[in-house]
């Protein structure tokens, strides 16, 4: 919900704020997931892909979001088609 808001309304603040927090999310299951890989734990290694999956997604969203506000605070600068 905060991601969407954030996209819709193109808060660049809301978007910085929410990407830290899903990275940190990624690493610490990107750990779950190799530890318990490593232990043979399956059922504990489905479901951190599972969530690496959502939080993947997440991620692409939060990054596609910055990049079109950053795209729309510079649609004037045409220095860059020169």
């Amino acid at each position: 919900m905060d991601l969407d808001d954030a996209i819709v309304g193109k808060d660049l603040l809301a978007l910085q704020q929410l990407h830290p927090q899903i990275t940190s999310r990624l690493a610490n299951q990107s750990q779950r997931f190799e530890t318990a890989y490593q232990e043979q734990d399956w059922p504990t290694a489905i479901d951190a892909t599972q969530k690496l999956k959502f939080l993947v997604k997440l991620n692409a969203d939060v990054t596609t979001g910055l990049d079109d506000v950053a795209t729309a605070a510079h649609s004037d600068d045409d220095d860059l088609y020169v």
